[in-house]
């Protein structure tokens, strides 16, 4: 005999999104209510497009932050609709907030947003938001995973911001994006333009680029900057050579378990167990003898990875 009640098998009724939204712009935005609007129907939306203009913009920068918070700690919540309704939203932070978490959104429609917001949006925080999202559209372009007209929106898009940006790290961001686009050379150029900035964090975003653009002619620059004063560079430069995944840095970045920097010495434990190979595991197996009790952990992660490219691609040396 079944012990479910009626009660137990009644559903749960949608919930209110007007009262929800009431409650918040009476001045606390509960965690558990945000949670409550996970998923939302298409009249749970309609319901949120009309009173989201009405509340104080501190509620709605609020509700959108923990949004994201719980989108990115929780896989069972889903906030993707409520997102793609305020990008257009009055507040900066609120538009910057809602395509930061849309950043897994690879849809052309999304595409074509990002790509109009780009040419009119004077928010550097907006604009900053917009290039970081641009990145896997990117690298659809360089896998001729896009449509025409989708690849020229992207290009055009990035390359608006990267001429055009409010401060530097916007250009710095819309390069690191456009990067991945390894067979143009405008995107060459402005590695090449950035890398030889004056100003240590330009330079140290054309050294990510670089590590994404992945053309062989960066490498001996990657290589250089190992030992770069600037540890901002150092670390990017470590970065950089494991996405290169050549043996022959392997014993540079050995060395760099000694940096005074605890960042640049993860990194550069990473980047060896990216290389892979028996030369990588050798020398990881090695620098685990050497490594303090934080470190180690890393150390053993990066064993563990340089043994599976050992196997999957049959590396040796």
């Amino acid at each position: 005999m079944s012990s479910t009640t009626d009660q137990d098998q009644t559903p749960t009724p949608p919930a209110n999104v007007q009262e929800i939204l009431n409650e918040f712009a009476a001045g606390y935005v509960d965690s558990g209510r945000v949670t409550e609007l996970s998923d939302p129907s298409r009249d749970q939306v309609r319901s949120f497009v009309t009173i989201w203009p009405t509340l104080p913009v501190a509620t709605r920068r609020d509700v959108i932050r923990e949004m994201k918070r719980q989108s990115d700690e929780d896989l069972d919540v889903g906030f993707h609709r409520f997102f793609r309704q305020v990008i257009a939203d009055e507040d900066d932070e609120v538009r910057a907030l809602a395509i930061r978490a849309l950043w897994e959104d690879d849809t052309r429609s999304f595409l074509f947003e990002l790509s109009e917001l780009a040419n009119v949006e004077e928010s550097a925080a907006v604009q900053e938001a917009i290039a970081l999202s641009m990145e896997s559209f990117s690298y659809q372009v360089e896998l001729d995973e896009l449509d025409e007209e989708s690849a020229a929106r992207t290009q055009k898009a990035l390359f608006h911001l990267l001429d055009n940006g409010r401060n530097w790290m916007v250009k710095r961001r819309a390069l690191e994006s456009a990067s991945y686009m390894s067979r143009n050379q405008r995107v060459k150029d402005a590695i090449q333009y950035f890398y030889e900035s004056d100003f240590e964090q330009e330079c140290a975003g054309a050294l990510i680029a670089m590590g994404r653009n992945l053309d062989p002619e960066w490498f001996p620059l990657v290589r250089r900057e190992l030992k770069n004063e600037d540890p901002d560079i150092r670390c990017e430069a470590a970065r950089a050579a494991g996405e290169f995944g050549d043996a022959a840095v392997i014993d540079e970045l050995a060395r760099m378990i000694d940096d005074e920097d605890e960042e640049i010495r993860e990194v550069s434990v990473r980047s060896i167990g990216q290389i892979g190979g028996r030369k990588a595991i050798e020398t990881l197996r090695y620098l685990e003898t050497r490594a303090d009790d934080e470190l180690k952990p890393v150390v053993r992660e990066a064993i563990e990875e340089a043994e599976f490219v050992a196997e999957s691609t049959g590396l040796e040396e």
